[in-house]
């Protein structure tokens, strides 16, 4: 939410190309709320912001034994 906020006062705050940056990196978020979204969309599509689909988050776990390490990917 905070990340939404400084994108929407920051248009008013004469930060306008910030503010075009941060919606569209909101619209790349996953798991933002129906309303938000809503809005995050008509922001990026009044500002012609191309969205690329969210990267898969990359990770790696640790077994019982130290030396083994698993990559793990899971796609949003």
């Amino acid at each position: 939410m905070l990340y939404f906020l400084k994108a929407y006062h920051g248009w008013y705050l004469s930060k306008r190309e910030e503010s075009k940056f941060i919606w569209k990196k909101l619209g790349e978020m996953p798991n933002i709320p129906k309303k938000h979204k809503d809005i995050i969309k008509n922001n990026n599509k009044n500002f012609n912001n191309l969205l690329s689909p969210p990267s898969p988050l990359n990770f790696i776990m640790k077994t019982t034994n130290k030396s083994e390490m698993k990559e793990y990917y899971i796609n949003n």
